[in-house]
């Protein structure tokens, strides 16, 4: 079992985590999340062992593997796409450097039966390993993470930022190390190959832990959320929602006891104020006065501040915002877009779709006039005003301006008193806004980058991935904001969750063409899937289409319940058992800790109390081993419970 042991870990006088243990069980898919700065990628590159603890221990056992997916990655070698894959097997090269030197040892007149005998061995392990099928697999998993066949062979040094993150990702994906650390594995991926992604990693056999910021990702693939929070680190399990509502849960707990801490706390401090100076009761003050001193104060904790704002609007525009006619489009002899009709309207929050390299953010450029249309237009329409925000425009942040110089170089003379308002609405406040650039991390400079769209106001905003780098809490906020605009939005993303809460229409972007869908990413994706799967009968759907969105969701939330009381019966005996289990735990802790107490009052030791220090050492030793009886107990009904519910869903989607 890999495990960070009571880990201590500080930069200069900054404390990132004291005592921190964390068992990674097998098998276990896990979200790590918390704030920016709390130490997750830290985490990270201790269990890399890239990364000294300043105390405790990271244990790894020797039979194990470990692979690390960074954010951003300097070096992959040289070699096209495909070879550096499969580096990712480096066992299977070296096999097959292995078998080709005993090969020409034995293609000799009289070779040596120990040759013979050498080469019949290593093929018989290059089979074991999968050797035959390395090339098959590499191929598979790259197009998987959106690798087309043209580019299996293009040279590693052209490739970008992202892409380098993608092969990485191929790499260790073929590797299959027995811990898989992924941070934030979907910022460079599309939404075909995120869902290919999730699909590979629910039958992944290791132990997969990621950070992500991708809540649909979180709530699809994980099977228990690890959180650095604000009242310590906590593993809950289920997906991002599910922790959501068990933190809920204890911070409600939480302000119980604080309360009932500090009426007992008020209580006892009357008392000692009453009694202090009275003789018959002097010594009984002087003993609350001591109780009252050891009592650690529970301490309660609220959300954290997140970002607050609104777009600033721009009045009311015509009613086609866009007009797309006969739009083809597209780089030198390559052609995104041929013979485009679509029509943006007032209001609409358009969400775009499609593998990478499709035409997303084509699509936003030609309505910005960054990209002249091969034939056709795109004619904005009556009193649009629009704001554009790209990811380039995060990447030409001025590194050597401060926060508060990037704004208000970009503002005008009516938005330069507002820059400091502005900036505290994204976090940056006090001395924050001094800040060099080259010093921000990725989420704050994806902030700065979204501030300075508030400078002018606007009823048009055109966004490309306006979500990467942000955290959860900052992506709610995003979608609040958009969801109060009034003017109109269309929008590049590959963040489910963001999509499904913007979007009114969606925009799937393929072979040079737009399939319009009304409705949210869930509609989308089904009805997508269904278009693909019966293309011969499109025509004929579209017509009953109203018709089938509101029944498909009458049904889906009619299977959803069946499934849910099926579960629920199934599994209900286990989980009973397990709340059993912990409400044991819980009382045996609590024995275990008063007892503890006791030993730890210096009067037992004065030689007076030897039976009473006798009977407490054995109560000690003895509630201790049936605390240990108990966790054992937990941890196989946990197991259970888990592989009961995978057993259900497996049994229930076959069914279904």
């Amino acid at each position: 079992m890999i495990q960070l042991d009571r880990v201590s870990k500080y930069f200069g006088e900054q404390v990132l985590f004291e005592n921190l243990s964390w068992q990674l069980h097998a098998k276990r898919r896990i979200g790590l999340i918390g704030p920016n700065g709390a130490g997750k990628t830290t985490i990270f590159r201790l269990l890399a062992k890239k990364l000294e603890p300043d105390g405790g221990r990271v244990i790894i056992p020797k039979d194990a593997s470990v692979g690390l997916l960074p954010q951003e990655v300097d070096e992959l070698g040289s070699g096209v796409v495909l070879e550096i894959a499969k580096k990712g097997r480096q066992d299977i090269l070296d096999l097959t450097d292995r078998i080709a030197r005993l090969t020409e040892l034995v293609d000799v007149e009289q070779p040596k039966s120990s040759d013979i005998e050498k080469l019949g061995k290593a093929h018989t392990i290059f089979e074991a390993k999968g050797g035959y099928e390395l090339h098959s697999d590499a191929k598979r998993i790259l197009k998987g993470i959106g690798f087309t066949e043209s580019e299996l062979n293009v040279n590693v040094e052209t490739l970008s930022g992202g892409m380098r993150v993608r092969l990485l990702l191929a790499q260790l994906l073929l590797m299959r190390p027995s811990l898989l650390l992924m941070d934030e594995p979907t910022n460079h991926l599309d939404v075909p190959s995120v869902e290919w992604l999730e699909g590979f990693l629910r039958n992944y056999e290791g132990t997969v832990v990621v950070i992500s910021h991708d809540r649909y990702f979180l709530n699809r693939l994980v099977t228990e959320i690890a959180a650095i929070d604000v009242d310590g680190f906590h593993i809950t399990p289920g997906g991002y929602d599910a922790y959501l509502v068990a933190r809920s849960e204890r911070r409600l707990m939480l302000e119980r006891q604080a309360a009932q801490q500090a009426r007992k706390i008020r209580e006892t401090e009357r008392f000692i104020e009453r009694f202090r100076t009275k003789a018959t009761k002097a010594k009984q003050a002087q003993s609350r006065i001591k109780q009252l001193a050891k009592i650690e104060r529970i301490e309660t904790f609220t959300d954290r501040k997140g970002i607050v704002f609104r777009f600033p609007d721009a009045g009311r525009s015509g009613k086609e915002v866009a007009v797309c006619a006969d739009l083809s489009a597209g780089f030198g002899e390559n052609l995104v877009y041929d013979g485009v009709n679509v029509t943006v309207y007032r209001q609409d929050k358009i969400g775009i779709v499609g593998a990478n390299g499709a035409g997303k953010s084509t699509l936003l450029r030609l309505m910005t006039n960054g990209l002249l249309p091969f034939s056709g237009s795109v004619r904005i329409g009556h009193n649009v005003k629009l704001n554009y925000f790209a990811q380039h425009q995060v990447e030409a942040l001025d590194p050597e301006l401060t926060v508060l110089e990037e704004l208000q170089a970009h503002a005008t003379l009516e938005a330069q008193p507002r820059c400091r308002s502005i900036l505290g609405a994204f976090l940056f406040s006090g001395d924050d806004v001094n800040k060099k650039i080259s010093v921000l991390s990725g989420g704050e400079r994806s902030r700065v980058a979204l501030a300075k769209l508030l400078l002018s106001p606007s009823n048009l905003l055109l966004l490309d991935e306006p979500t990467n780098h942000l955290d959860i809490e900052s992506r709610d906020v995003l979608i609040d904001a958009m969801k109060q605009y009034p003017g109109t939005i269309i929008f590049v993303s590959h963040d489910r969750h963001f999509i499904n809460h913007v979007a009114t229409r969606v925009f799937h972007v393929e072979e040079r063409t737009i399939l319009d869908y009304p409705g949210d990413y869930e509609y989308y994706s089904f009805k997508h899937a269904a278009v693909k799967a019966e293309a011969d009968n499109f025509a004929e759907k579209e017509t009953k289409q109203e018709e089938f969105n509101e029944n498909s969701k009458r049904d889906n939330r009619r299977r959803e319940a069946n499934r849910r009381e099926a579960l629920k019966s199934r599994i209900g005996p286990l989980r009973a058992e397990l709340k059993r289990l912990e409400k044991a735990v819980e009382k045996l802790e609590l024995q275990l800790e008063e007892t503890k107490e006791q030993l730890a009052d210096p009067a037992l030791y004065d030689g007076t109390k030897v039976k009473k220090l006798h009977k407490l050492t054995i109560m000690e030793r003895k509630v201790s081993e049936q605390l240990d009886e108990q966790y054992q107990k937990w941890e196989i009904v946990a197991e259970n419970v888990e592989k009961t519910e995978n057993e259900f869903d497996n049994e229930w989607n076959e069914q279904n």
